[in-house]
Formats: C-alpha cells, sequence, structure tokens
C-alpha cells in the first residue's frame, strides 16, 4: 500500500521529492531498471493533470544511490521545477477578504518494474503555497 504523505510546494520555486521503497521484510528495494510516473492533479477525475512527470531522460524523475553508502540504487528522486510550481496556485481566485488561496490537490507517485509490475510508492494531497516575489 502506498504511502499517504502531504506535500507542500512553494509556487514558483523548484521542489524536490525522494523516496526510498522498502519490502515487508524492511529491507530497501533495488530500483535499478525501474520506471517511473508522477501526476500532480486539482482532482482525482480531472482530465488534464497540472504536472506531469516521468523517469523519461529529462522527465523531472531519476533513480540514484541514496547516499555513498548505499550498495544499489535505492532513491527515486522527483525535481518539479520552479516553472512547474509556479501555476499550482490560481491568483484570481481569492478569499472574502481578498487574499489568494493556496493551490491545493492530489498526486501519486508510481514505480515499474523491469517485468511491469506498478507500485504507487507515495500519494495524497499538495498544497502550494503562494509566491510574493515573481
Amino acid at each position: 500500500m502506498a504511502q499517504n504523505k502531504t506535500i507542500k510546494i512553494d509556487a514558483g520555486a523548484d521542489y524536490f521529492l525522494t523516496v526510498r521503497l522498502r519490502d515487508e521484510a524492511g529491507e530497501l528495494i533495488e530500483l535499478t531498471g525501474c520506471s517511473a510516473r508522477m501526476k500532480l492533479k486539482k482532482e482525482y477525475d480531472s482530465a488534464d493533470a497540472m504536472v506531469s512527470l516521468t523517469s523519461d531522460a529529462g522527465g523531472g524523475i531519476t533513480f540514484e544511490r541514496f547516499d555513498s553508502d548505499s550498495a544499489f540504487i535505492d532513491a527515486c528522486c522527483v525535481h518539479i521545477t520552479n516553472v512547474q510550481t509556479g501555476p499550482l496556485v490560481d491568483y484570481s481566485i481569492k478569499d472574502g477578504d481578498g487574499e489568494v488561496q493556496p493551490g491545493e490537490g492530489v498526486y501519486d507517485l508510481e514505480i515499474v518494474d523491469t517485468a511491469g509490475v506498478v507500485l504507487r510508492a507515495i500519494n495524497g494531497m499538495w498544497i502550494a503555497m503562494q509566491e510574493v516575489t515573481k
């Protein structure tokens, strides 16, 4: 079952997330040869994603060794660029006091192993805080 986590993003800034997966015995899972995909949407049934990432070259997701002590590739690293986080807040939507509201929605990150088995690694809500300096 996927880990459920609310991620907080600063609109207009780069966002980084590193995920390490463990098996039932608590051992790290080797991710060599895997692929990954991630989407951020306003709602689960939204037709279009606000951000769509993949592990294809330049797609925003890479697989790496977590640190120099890692025996194998054991980390899925997500990078959402400042250009991608900027539109996560709609500055035309304001509350009764005229304040811009944070953007929010849902996301998930799926990892596909070399046999084609899909594992949802993490999912939940995303919240994007407003940018002042543009």
